[in-house]
């Protein structure tokens, strides 16, 4: 409500599962966009623009290319359980055989313990639904136990594929797919490289970081690249952002809009 006070035009950010409900509650009663990278959200988010696409599809595509009859699903509930809900749904309907475990609260040695049970189970094909710190938990551990490499194949459901490191599984033998959002070979992604690694890491804390950080940070840059543009285009059509009487009141009983938010909201999308 203060930042709606002021006259904020839209909101740039991150929510997680505990926060992701309340923003778009705000967010749609008082038509203000907020652009986000964070994981899709479900339900009403008509104000809510998700730079991050959803996994679920190419994810269930995958699975079915390698013709997997049976697998593992480890996951965490960071991002909600959305993908999870309807990996389990088509399951059903193609008669997969899949087995959930959650993994949000394990620490390494339950990660050896699970690894081990899915090895005596002869299950060796898992996807790994989880945030880039938990994926890099278990595969080190997967690696240190050694025999949870070889044989096994791992899809991570994570649209950073060239974010993890990969070497001891690749020197292991294990078959690991995932996807990439990021091409760096696009004429757009490499001028920007060429930028980023001339910067000054005194003067721009972070530039150190080569290759570019995650993908997360290249969908920040997209985010703030279309706040931009779209405010930008507003200015060309002479849009009247600042006029004295177009403020809403988030206190009010029910909430009062702002009248303008629907135009920014399609400025925005028109990106």
């Amino acid at each position: 409500c203060s930042q709606f006070s002021r006259g904020v035009f839209a909101i740039f950010g991150f929510y997680d599962k505990k926060s992701v409900n309340t923003l778009t509650s705000f967010c749609g009663a008082l038509h203000v966009s907020f652009i986000t990278p964070s994981f899709p959200a479900e339900g009403n988010t008509s104000f809510i623009l998700q730079l991050r696409p959803s996994i679920t599809i190419a994810l269930l595509d995958l699975i079915a290319h390698y013709k997997w009859r049976q697998f593992v699903y480890l996951y965490d509930t960071d991002r909600g359980l959305g993908v999870l809900a309807k990996v389990i749904q088509e399951a059903s309907q193609r008669r997969w055989q899949m087995t959930a475990r959650c993994v949000e609260n394990m620490n390494d040695e339950e990660y050896r313990a699970l690894l081990e049970d899915l090895d005596s189970r002869k299950q060796h094909n898992i996807v790994l639904d989880c945030e880039p710190e938990r994926l890099d938990a278990i595969m080190s551990q997967a690696v240190s136990v050694g025999k949870h490499v070889r044989g096994f194949h791992y899809i991570l459901a994570h649209l950073g594929f060239t974010d993890i490191d990969l070497e001891k599984f690749q020197y292991g033998g294990a078959n690991v797919s995932g996807f990439q959002i990021v091409d760096y070979e696009d004429a757009a992604v490499s001028r920007f490289m060429k930028q980023w690694n001339q910067q000054d890491e005194r003067e721009y804390p972070g530039s150190e970081s080569r290759p570019f950080p995650q993908f997360t940070s290249a969908l920040t840059y997209d985010s703030i690249l279309v706040i931009s543009e779209a405010f930008k285009n507003l200015r060309k059509d002479r849009f009247e952002l600042f006029r004295k009487d177009n403020a809403g009141d988030c206190l009010a009983n029910p909430p009062v809009p702002w009248p303008q938010g629907y135009d920014i909201q399609q400025a925005l999308k028109n990106v």
